[in-house]
């Protein structure tokens, strides 16, 4: 290479590797000087052009393809900032017409060595020339005022540029694992399933917000400011922005498949910052896959709502405060655009918030970060959930009226009569979103009136009485039922959030509660909400029934590591599939601690593997299918429901056991209060109480006795326990302690049927079912004793 176009490219180093990887105004001319090497080269005698790249090229650049193998190696063309570790050896080659490349620089040779070894911090003249010749176009092309560019070329030659020089570094082993562990995560379809059912139905409520509500309070506001803030969409507007969505995604396709870089408004999903981070084509194939799938499910409404927002900033000759003067003044296009962009970003969780900021803030705590990285793995966007939650909600609309309508406007008034902090996009639409969510409220109260809709187990204190409610199929979280089946809402939140507000205050007031109470079941209901279907649900789960700080330490530590093993080992679309092909649920309990969390993180999580754990059995003895759903099919309808369930729908499904005796339970349990004759498993660890009583009779004068029980044991344990409490020994005599058998037990199925139990009073029923449980829980005890002696 000639020396002034080395020094040149020399002195651009330190500029041109900068993170901040603006486009310098010198660039051209180094460009320019590139271009005089290739042409030095082509004059050069030493040139051969038999090969199969017909290139020039001279002896010692032949010597150097065949030492290091590279005959067969294909060009990357445009996509060397994807290039394999070969092509870019073969670049490198190209690009360097001898070994010396100057005082202090490493020779063709070393580069080579490097490369080889897979140190990609090496940096070669072919580097230099992509970087280069990419910064030029970036240079030639118009930007905006942050000095990007605007147009698409511009914006692929930026892309190109910023992942060369990330993959001048290689990719760190903390890199590699965090992709591998997003990729995990996000691999599921159901997670982009929900991605996308979410913004639409976020696009919808906000849709209703906007057209229905807010310009009517903009309206109110501006014969009070002077000033249009929001105006509903026309047709024109709305064609325009499906348009330019539906340019976005055929964009973000060929950013990612074609064109080999993202132009995409946001990267959160590229865990490396840019590039690539993995020399394996297929594995970052798979991560292009699920960045595509994110990408497309953002931001082709992100794309619809920045149009759209844009158009009616323009049509209203929108106003902003001038810093300088302090005067309204119409918006600059560059202004309209943030704006749009900043509103687009707040409806569909983009924008940035007090909660996220604190939650990236404790990601940099040593330590702590790593663990909280691990039990919230995303923030930006449940944080905005949270906040939706919030908005549209009777408390949002509140907080938008009293708050940012009638405080703001009218403390520290300026020289216009208006609040100085006073800011009318926010309050006009906040107060749309609260009516908006303040009318799904008030839906809510219809349809838990209507029967239409109701809570989950998870509403449930009791943890006997939820036990009782998962075995007869009943949903976790808030649902609809619809026809015989139930579906949880859970996946319809933020928009739906209402709905559990209303849902809690027609309840209270069915029950008879006093106003007061009402007022704070919505503070509960809303709060509710917020920990048990956001990222704060997973604190919520270490911190429950626990009250001692070495409690809630053993829980942090055993979750934070579950989870990470998880993460990192069971892909979510592994365990959508290991699930979708087995029609029951699996046990991973064990009282080999590494063997219960192999099971918990791994096993039972790939397909083939899942089936080597034994089946789970529910209260009653019977095995546990996966989604409750009971009916001819039996277990395989529900393998069948939950197949589509995993992989194409974005809620779950479930249909009632009609157990006749379970809900007998239940009835009775809530018309007396009680609880602590519902039914439980019998040893829910590896161990079993035997009482000093039991003990005497079985002959042990020593007194009574912890039984240490296999996992297959106590299986057993738990399956005889709970079909001969419900189902009987249909004759069958057990050996009692003291040798002799014990009568035959009708159970709780045929107590319920006889004459007697409807003669009953609740407090008889009550004792005869203790009774039952004890007898059967004596037996039991009985027969894992003998196994014990076995």
């Amino acid at each position: 290479m000639p020396n002034d176009a080395q020094y040149a490219i020399e002195t651009q180093q330190r500029s041109l590797f900068d993170r901040d990887l603006r486009p310098h105004a010198d660039v051209g001319d180094v460009y320019g000087k590139v271009m005089a090497n290739i042409e030095f080269l082509e004059r050069s005698e030493m040139v051969s052009r038999d090969n199969e790249w017909n290139v020039p090229l001279n002896d010692f650049q032949t010597e150097m393809i065949d030492r290091y193998g590279l005959s067969g190696t294909k060009l990357p063309g445009l996509l060397y900032n994807r290039a394999t570790t070969k092509q870019r050896m073969l670049c490198a080659i190209f690009a360097t017409p001898q070994d010396v490349r100057g005082i202090d620089r490493l020779t063709l040779t070393e580069q080579l060595e490097a490369l080889k070894a897979g140190k990609l911090a090496v940096v070669t003249e072919a580097d230099y020339n992509y970087i280069l010749s990419q910064a030029a176009i970036v240079e030639g092309s118009e930007t905006d005022e942050s000095g990007l560019p605007l147009s698409r070329e511009g914006q692929q030659a930026y892309g190109r540029m910023r992942d060369a020089q990330a993959n001048v570094e290689p990719a760190s082993l903390s890199d590699k694992l965090g992709a591998w562990r997003y990729m995990n995560l996000l691999s599921s379809p159901v997670t982009t399933i929900k991605n996308l059912s979410g913004n639409l139905l976020m696009q919808q409520a906000d849709r209703i917000s906007k057209n229905r509500l807010t310009e009517f309070v903009d309206k109110l506001a501006q014969k009070k400011t002077g000033t249009r803030t929001i105006a509903r969409v026309t047709r024109e507007e709305a064609q325009a922005g499906t348009e330019a969505a539906i340019q976005r995604g055929r964009d973000a396709f060929d950013d990612y498949f074609v064109a080999g870089t993202s132009t995409s408004r946001s990267r959160n999903y590229d865990v490396g910052g840019d590039g690539r981070v993995f020399q394996s084509p297929a594995l970052e194939l798979g991560r292009n896959l699920i960045n595509f799938c994110m990408d497309a499910g953002d931001q082709v409404f992100m794309e619809k709502a920045i149009v759209e927002e844009m158009g009616a900033l323009e049509r209203i000759r929108a106003k902003i405060r001038d810093e300088e003067t302090g005067e309204m003044r119409e918006m600059s296009e560059g202004e309209r655009y943030q704006e749009a962009y900043a509103r687009a970003a707040q409806r569909f969780y983009h924008d940035d918030n007090a909660m996220s900021r604190v939650m990236n803030g404790v990601y940099n705590v040593p330590i702590v970060g790593k663990v909280a990285r691990v039990l919230i793995p995303f923030v930006k966007t449940p944080s905005n959930v949270a906040l939706r939650m919030f908005d549209y909600s009777p408390l949002g609309l509140a907080k938008s009226i009293f708050y940012d309508g009638l405080y703001e406007m009218n403390a520290n008034k300026g020289a216009d009569g208006v609040g100085v902090g006073f800011d009318q996009e926010k309050f006009v639409m906040g107060v749309g979103r609260g009516m908006t969510g303040t009318g799904v409220t008030l839906a809510g109260i219809l349809l838990y009136g209507a029967g239409l809709i109701r809570f989950g187990r998870e509403e449930e204190e009791n943890d006997r009485r939820r036990g009782v409610l998962g075995t007869l199929g009943e949903p976790y979280s808030l649902y609809v039922q619809i026809g015989e089946t139930k579906h949880e809402l859970a996946f319809t939140l933020p928009v739906t959030a209402g709905l559990s507000i209303g849902a809690g205050i027609a309840s209270k007031l069915e029950n008879g509660d006093e106003a007061m109470n009402i007022v704070t079941g919505i503070l509960g209901e809303q709060f509710n909400q917020i920990f048990d279907n956001t990222y704060l649900s997973s604190l919520n789960d270490i911190f429950r029934g626990y009250d001692d700080g070495a409690g809630i330490a053993e829980r942090l530590v055993g979750t934070t590591v579950k989870s990470y093993a998880q993460q990192m080992f069971s892909p979510s679309i592994l365990r959508a599939i290991a699930k979708a092909t087995d029609p029951y649920q699996r046990d991973t309990q064990s009282a080999n601690s590494f063997r219960q969390a192999m099971a918990e993180t791994v096993v039972q999580n790939w397909p083939g593997l899942r089936q080597t754990l034994p089946i789970k059995t529910d209260l009653t003895g019977e095995p546990m299918t996966q989604h409750k759903a009971y009916g001819p099919g039996g277990a395989w309808e529900s393998a069948v429901i939950h197949f589509v369930d995993s992989l194409l729908t974005p809620t779950a499904t479930y249909s009632d056991k009609d157990d006749a005796a379970l809900c007998e339970l239940l009835d009775l349990s809530y018309r007396t209060g009680e609880t602590s004759f519902l039914p439980t498993q019998l040893a829910s660890k590896n161990e079993l109480k035997v009482t000093k009583t039991l003990a005497q009779k079985m002959g042990d004068e020593m007194g009574g006795y912890t039984l240490m029980l296999t996992d297959e044991e106590r299986r057993e344990a738990n399956r005889m326990y709970g079909d001969i409490l419900f189902n009987g020994t249909r004759g069958i005599r057990y050996p009692g302690p003291s040798g002799e058998g014990y009568e035959p037990i009708t159970g709780l199925r045929g107590l319920m049927e006889s004459g007697g139990w409807e003669r009953m009073s609740d407090a008889e029923r009550i004792k005869a079912i203790e009774e039952t449980a004890k007898t059967v829980k004596e037996l039991v005890i009985v027969q894992a004793v003998s196994w014990a002696e076995e």
